[in-house]
């Protein structure tokens, strides 16, 4: 008789239990559909871009990065939400790699503009050329907000920079002014 109660509990509780983990979709699968769905203008030249998803520490704007950022603008607010307030982990191979594979026939324009954005200053080297020692992406009207990532480097002595600049991130990996 125990035996059988504790059988039929357990059965019970599987019945009307949450369906498992397994059943889930796996992260990069729901970053790829949300990017199809949403913006595959965007996400059709980000996976066009060889080796788009290898990224170092200190990215230039460059097209690369910029549309990975813009990709993850359109899709992180909307994941949170199905994801119980966080969006899932944004593996940039996995997903870049996944896009490659699901690439429809025809791509659409980008329902939206996600509003995503590359703000930096410059330290200018006596050769003329500049390089980002402050910088921050997000999204959004507001660009004093970054919800990616923001970096500053601590120069040695006297070094005078630029005024930090905004620009928002077309969905072709251009820059135009915020």
């Amino acid at each position: 008789m125990r035996f059988f109660l504790i059988l039929t509990t357990a059965a019970c509780v599987s019945a009307f239990s949450t369906p498992s983990a397994a059943a889930a979709p796996k992260p990069e699968q729901s970053w790829a559909q949300c990017a199809w769905e949403n913006v595959p203008s965007t996400a059709a030249n980000w996976a066009s871009i060889k080796d788009a998803w290898k990224i170092g520490l200190h990215a230039d704007a460059e097209p690369k990065v910029n549309l990975m950022f813009r990709l993850r603008a359109a899709c992180k607010e909307r994941l949170a939400t199905s994801y119980g307030g966080t969006a899932p982990a944004f593996d940039s191979k996995k997903v870049w790699r996944l896009l490659n594979k699901t690439m429809p026939d025809h791509i659409g324009a980008d329902k939206f503009d996600p509003r995503a954005f590359y703000c930096a200053s410059f330290l200018e080297a006596p050769s003329g050329k500049k390089m980002a020692v402050n910088y921050r992406w997000g999204y959004g009207e507001d660009t004093e907000k970054h919800q990616f990532t923001k970096m500053s480097f601590i120069l040695p002595g006297n070094h005078k920079t630029t005024p930090m600049q905004c620009w928002y991130i077309d969905n072709d990996g251009s820059l135009s002014d915020a």
